[in-house]
């Protein structure tokens, strides 16, 4: 068995090679003020934001509670970096490493940092949403802090290969609503910060993939172990108290009601995983890692059955009341 530890140093020059087509040029990047109300002109100012509420008043209420459970996972990045900084043969040990691990580690949340950052801003300005309790829920969920299901260091690897595909498809799904409900503005966000979760989608799989080549038994096991437990979404401990319970799952469940994030996908994501890494194809498997990989192939057809009994379970539910919404007839325009 291969050591984890020196298996992922040694893909230091692949990362290296990669980061130049995988990192956007700073001078290239857009910001979260390329989207808003400029505040430049006071004028201006109010006439922008006046159309800008005119237009986020057609959004249900349904998809700002998705949203603002997407930028309050957004918002929980000091988290996140902590737990990719366990990744030993990456780890940022000083803090300003210049090794690419570090180098990407510190780019990847620094893009992540400006989706919390635009998110929250559209939030404020909507007049929509009770700011005080996202912003609380944000401490709370930073607080309470995060537990990947991660046991090794290939497993937290595997982990936001998987994640950032299903941010990007979160994403992408709640553009599609905000189209459909009249928010063009919307729509351009969710869309350019799906653009971004897309590339470290892409970045994640690739080093992922590197390890199958390298050592494919136990990135079998390892990529199998963190199925077996379910993916452990980030923001698992959000926390809406006390009006709501199990903040995470009812958010959870509105997502899926609304089709933004859904079982179905959750069984799509792991397809489209087993498809990269070839799992259905790789020989000489013995014992354990071949009973892995008959657990692998097998779990999207799995999802896909369980997600027609929820559907089902759904839509005779209602959607329970959030402290983060304020009531329409209590909105000024």
């Amino acid at each position: 068995m291969k050591n984890q530890i020196e298996v992922i140093s040694s893909l230091e020059s692949y990362v290296d090679e990669e980061l130049p087509r995988l990192l956007p040029k700073l001078e290239n990047r857009w910001q979260p003020s390329d989207f808003l109300p400029s505040p430049e002109n006071e004028n201006e100012f109010y006439e922008q934001l006046r159309e800008f509420r005119q237009e986020t008043q057609s959004l249900s209420d349904e998809l700002f509670i998705v949203l603002i459970g997407d930028t309050i996972t957004e918002e929980a990045l000091p988290t996140y970096q902590t737990m990719f900084n366990r990744t030993q043969g990456a780890q940022d040990k000083s803090g300003v490493d210049d090794h690419a691990w570090a180098r990407w580690s510190r780019n990847w949340t620094a893009e992540e940092n400006q989706h919390g950052d635009l998110l929250k801003q559209f939030l404020y300005l909507t007049g929509r949403v009770n700011m005080k309790e996202v912003e609380r829920s944000t401490f709370r969920l930073i607080k309470n802090g995060m537990d990947m299901g991660a046991n090794d260091d290939y497993e937290r690897l595997i982990y936001p290969a998987f994640q950032e595909r299903a941010t990007k498809i979160s994403h992408d799904n709640t553009s599609l609503l905000a189209k459909s409900q009249g928010s063009s503005l919307l729509k351009r966000i969710c869309r350019t910060i799906a653009g971004d979760e897309s590339r470290h989608e892409e970045t994640y799989k690739k080093f992922v993939e590197k390890i199958f080549e390298i050592d494919p038994s136990q990135a079998i096991l390892s990529y199998a172990n963190l199925m077996r437990t379910k993916i452990k979404m980030p923001a698992r401990f959000m926390d809406d108290s006390p009006l709501v319970t199990k903040t995470f799952d009812t958010f959870a469940f509105v997502a899926q009601k609304i089709g933004v994030y859904t079982t179905f996908d959750y069984a799509s994501i792991i397809e489209n995983l087993n498809q990269r890494w070839n799992i259905h194809y790789i020989s000489e498997l013995k014992d354990e890692a071949a009973k892995a990989q008959e657990y692998l192939s097998s779990l999207p057809s799995r999802y896909r059955k369980l997600h027609e009994r929820i559907i089902e379970q759904i839509s005779q539910t209602q959607t329970p009341n959030f402290n983060w919404l304020i009531s329409r007839d209590q909105i000024l325009t």
